[in-house]
């Protein structure tokens, strides 16, 4: 039973992770912790559908700028600053626009704009380029293109560059190198989180055993106590050895030991022999005990 139980937590842990996991996927895939009209959100207040749409007509490219914008230094491209802020503008558009860059400004509202506008955005020439002025960011949105698509507003906003540039870093979405900026630039997110999730299994099957706990008590039932190298000899003597022979056998080796290391006379040898015959093997013992102690040959 306590097995089943343990098995049914780790489901119950793994669907969660997994749940949590593909949570977080979503989220990234949407782009919906990306600021409102970034080109990397997927959502009705994102600019991607713009971006891929652009990306996938021939001869134009497209790509993001994720660094400040400030490093920018295309002069030939149309260069896109969406979700801007009323009145804080963008400080590098004016530069952009000297160097003869097209730079379109996507101002943020927090409310729809009314279809009934006159022209929803201004052109001004600044140096060699133009800065192109959107009345509301909403009309490049997501929701925008699949409810009212105007290819030709579009492609007046564009102009005739060849290159487009969607600026992220006024948005404050910009590349730090960090390993999160990197596994969502090479598609790794997902491996990401399964190797935060092995790591979870792995520390919570290190801090808890998947087998149940021993009963203490029948522990100490079947506890056998450690003995010493005596018990251990004697064991052994009382297996290997009978009890009848025990002492013929003891002075045999007596006598083997004596055999390079002669110590007593021969009539103290001849007086144990004639012990060694007694059946009682303790009395036999204590009596050689008793002529051994003896000094002299008596």
């Amino acid at each position: 039973m306590p097995n089943k139980s343990i098995l049914l937590a780790g489901f119950i842990v793994v669907v969660f992770a997994v749940g949590l996991t593909e949570l977080f996927l979503l989220r990234f895939e949407s782009g919906i912790d990306y600021p409102e009209y970034s080109s990397l959100r997927s959502d009705p207040r994102g600019a991607m559908a713009l971006f891929e749409s652009l990306s996938s007509m021939p001869g134009l490219e497209v790509s993001r700028n994720l660094k400040p914008a400030e490093t920018l230094k295309d002069s030939q491209a149309t260069i896109f600053f969406l979700g801007v802020k009323s009145g804080r503008g963008v400080e590098a558009a004016s530069k952009l626009a000297s160097g003869g860059a097209r730079v379109v400004i996507g101002h943020l509202h927090p409310e729809k704009p009314s279809e009934k506008a006159e022209r929803l955005f201004t052109e001004e020439k600044r140096g060699k380029g133009s800065i192109v002025e959107l009345r509301d960011s909403f009309w490049l949105s997501n929701e925008a293109l699949l409810k009212k698509r105007d290819p030709d507003l579009i492609s007046e906003i564009v102009g005739p560059a060849r290159r487009v540039v969607f600026d992220e870093s006024h948005l404050g979405v910009v590349e730090t190198g960090s390993m999160m900026a990197l596994a969502r630039k090479y598609g790794l997110t997902g491996f990401v989180f399964a190797v935060l999730l092995l790591l979870g299994l792995f520390l919570w099957k290190s801090s808890s055993s998947l087998l149940p706990p021993m009963d203490e008590t029948v522990l100490a039932g079947t506890a056998v106590a450690g003995r010493g190298s005596h018990t251990g000899f004697t064991n052994l003597l009382r297996r290997s050895v009978p009890r009848s022979t025990l002492i013929n056998v003891a002075h045999e080796q007596w006598r083997a030991s004596l055999a390079m290391n002669r110590q007593y006379p021969e009539t103290k040898l001849q007086q144990v022999a004639a012990a060694v015959e007694s059946r009682d093997a303790v009395a036999a013992y204590r009596k050689i005990a008793g002529i051994l102690r003896q000094r002299g040959n008596g």
